[in-house]
């Protein structure tokens, strides 16, 4: 049994609910539109588990291709427009601008590139990298400062210890 179905059981053990999968279809045209190919694991969980859950409004895993009505006009812009997902997310380290840190991987405004919301809640963003050298990595966003997820930060790493909290 691999990690996504053990993950799709602990999602049905805990009572999780998710909302419907995706078809191939879907996942293609959004890809198309955004010009880009979503890692295997996220393409898989969205087309084999379900696109999304139905945790609270704030601090749910954000469907593809929805905002999270999240009231933040930063946040439901990033979502909805996605206007630089195709463009490489240029960093591999952790830096907080807001404490005066520069990077010379990129600047804040880059810090957008390369990525798609999985998760926003209390300022605090879980996003997907999709391009760029942390491709499939989960990195989090808060203000003017960003980071790896964790050590192993993975998509389904990252499932594994925040999606089944929320049921």
């Amino acid at each position: 049994m691999d990690r996504l179905q053990r993950l799709a059981e602990k999602i049905g053990e805990d009572g999780i609910t998710l909302l419907p999968r995706l078809s191939e279809e879907a996942v293609a045209k959004f890809e198309a539109r955004q010009r880009i190919t979503l890692p295997v694991d996220f393409r898989r969980f969205i087309m084999e588990i379900g696109n999304g859950d139905i945790g609270p409004d704030f601090d749910a895993f954000v469907p593809l291709g929805q905002s999270p009505q999240s009231g933040d006009e930063y946040v439901d812009e990033f979502w909805q427009k996605l206007p630089d997902v195709h463009l490489p997310f240029p960093f591999t380290r952790c830096c907080n601008w807001d404490m005066g840190e520069t990077s010379i991987e990129g600047t804040l405004e880059q810090s957008r590139n390369g990525c798609i919301l999985l998760r926003y809640g209390y300022g605090e963003m879980s996003v997907l990298i999709v391009t760029g050298p942390e491709r499939g990595n989960v990195w989090w966003l808060y203000a003017g400062e960003m980071e790896p997820y964790a050590t192993n930060r993975d998509f389904l790493t990252w499932c594994e210890r925040e999606i089944t909290i929320v049921g």
